[in-house]
């Protein structure tokens, strides 16, 4: 007995996997994303990014862009955190599909114009500390436009389509209900499903904390950065990518 006490308060003090939990997302083209959880801190990242991958601060609540390769940070919490909900419609339907074999309900998400945007659903009480916090941080988003384009002052709100903002200022209620898993667009397509929930036995806690020696980047900048790889093509691989190492 001695010896299952011993093992079990070992187990239980050992930093280990248990600490991490990690969201696998799918995006239309099977494109995965993974969230990953622990301390009140998200990561968020593609599998085939080499450079950027974005931390979230779960409490304050705060949102980063990090650049392994140009070792910038840009705080884009204003853009996601300081504005307010205006354009949507959202209207409960009912139980919907399993999603990574746990039940949701389904929501219609539509704009201004009541035209379609999307079908949403969510897990209703995830029993994860962890998800719960992802949600609580999802409740607060109120996107402020202004923010990404400053000198356009009110017409930074066209740089949103109507169902593209109402979406973003649903997503906050939504997300005050549950925890979205899925999402199907006014076209039918599956732009992102949760496929997996897993605690992670191959994550640092440093590749979850906030670069102390980057520069900051502010959120404009960043945005053209965006648009002009969008443009004119994106950056050379690097012969490893960089975002599987912690930043210094």
């Amino acid at each position: 007995m001695q010896r299952l006490l011993t093992a079990l308060l070992m187990l239980a003090l050992a930093p280990s996997a248990f600490g991490f939990t990690v969201l696998e997302v799918a995006d239309r083209k099977g494109k995965v994303t993974l969230i990953t959880i622990h301390d009140g801190w998200a990561r968020g990242q593609t599998q085939k990014s080499d450079y950027t991958y974005v931390l979230a601060d779960l409490k304050t609540p705060g949102a980063y862009f990090i650049d392994m390769g140009e070792r910038t940070v840009t705080d884009a919490s204003k853009v996601f955190f300081g504005g307010e909900r205006l354009y949507f419609d959202m209207s409960k339907v009912g139980a919907g599909p399993e999603v990574a074999g746990r039940p949701t309900t389904e929501y219609v998400i539509r704009d201004i114009y009541d035209n379609l945007c999307s079908r949403t659903f969510i897990w209703e009480q995830p029993p994860e500390p962890e998800l719960q916090q992802l949600q609580g941080f999802f409740s607060q988003i109120r996107v402020h436009p202004r923010s990404i384009m400053p000198g356009l002052g009110i017409l930074a709100q066209g740089l949103l389509s109507p169902c593209a903002r109402a979406e973003l200022d649903a997503f906050g209620l939504l997300a005050k209900k549950g925890l979205p898993a899925m999402r199907i667009n006014a076209w039918g397509e599956t732009t992102f499903r949760i496929t997996e929930v897993r605690k992670a036995d191959d994550t640092r806690p440093c590749m979850l904390a906030l670069p102390r020696t980057y520069a900051d980047s502010p959120a404009p900048i960043l945005a053209m950065k965006i648009l002009n790889r969008a443009l004119w093509g994106g950056r050379e691989k690097p012969p490893a990518p960089l975002t599987t190492e912690c930043p210094k």
